[in-house]
């Protein structure tokens, strides 16, 4: 018991500490790339531990686009968004920090397996740069990497159980 007093009592202050931060975000619109299906965005310098917020893209234009991977629930330093093949798309890119922080993070566009962009943006802590990169520089991640592994649905799995179950007993009273 004496030593989970402070444990909480660290906590609580981690969580007060982190929750006191001024969150901002940035209007972000891709257009002018070409066609693409995936926005994949990661963090890559932040000396004050600025990361996205948990729902990353907001307000995907047009609607039929959604985040489908964050790598942490609370404060993710990777996030991707995923919809129909398009070529424009409108959103605001939060970020979990003070507006005066500096963060730079990587943002690479694909259309199936294939890289269409990739640039770099920097917050100084009161302005934003655009950066392209150029082939070999960067981080270029390939769509596996940035999208989750299939999982079945649960009712999938209890209706093969289901079936192997019937076809047990089947086999059992014949043999």
């Amino acid at each position: 018991m004496k030593r989970f007093i402070p444990w909480c009592a660290s906590l609580i202050v981690l969580v007060a500490s982190r929750g006191a931060v001024a969150d901002f975000s940035q209007r972000v619109g891709w257009y002018g790339v070409g066609d693409f299906d995936l926005i994949t965005v990661k963090i890559t310098y932040s000396p004050s531990d600025t990361s996205f917020k948990h729902t990353a893209f907001a307000d995907l234009l047009p609607g039929t686009w959604t985040t489908v991977y964050e790598n942490g629930t609370l404060y993710p330093t990777i996030a991707t968004a995923v919809g129909p093949a398009l070529n424009e798309l409108w959103f605001y890119l939060q970020f979990a920090g003070d507006t005066t922080n500096e963060v730079k993070y990587d943002a690479v566009v694909m259309l199936g397996d294939t890289t269409v962009w990739r640039e770099w943006e920097y917050w100084s802590g009161s302005a934003w740069s655009y950066h392209h990169y150029e082939p070999g520089d960067g981080w270029n991640p390939a769509r596996s990497e940035v999208l989750p592994a299939a999982v079945p649905v649960p009712g999938a799995v209890l209706l093969g159980f289901l079936g192997l179950g019937y076809a047990g007993m089947r086999l059992r009273k014949h043999v």
